[in-house]
């Protein structure tokens, strides 16, 4: 179990670990990683996975989570709605999706 420093290291860490594992869970890729820019999270994890993330909030920059501004606030969000199954990942249904 791992030691956090802070609830916002414990925030961001509970997220993250729930965003890679329900990538892994998604794609049957053990190894699979999450990743918070959109150019590495179209090539890694849309293009070779087939993968998109549905229901991220527009207000809440799509980065690393480590340079998402407003504390707890946001982290927590998306923890809910992941949690809630609002955001959730989505196979792609075709190649043109992605093109």
């Amino acid at each position: 179990r791992p030691h956090y420093s802070s609830l916002l290291s414990k925030s961001r860490g509970h997220l993250r670990s729930a965003l890679t594992n329900g990538l892994r869970e998604a794609t049957g890729v053990p190894g699979a990683r999450m990743r918070y820019n959109e150019h590495d999270f179209w090539k890694h994890v849309v293009c070779r996975h087939g993968y998109m993330l549905v229901g991220w909030p527009a207000e809440i920059p799509f980065a690393n989570l480590s340079a998402i501004k407003g504390g707890r606030r946001p982290l927590d969000e998306l923890l809910q709605l992941w949690n809630t199954g609002k955001l959730t990942f989505v196979r792609v249904a075709t190649r043109a999706e992605i093109d």
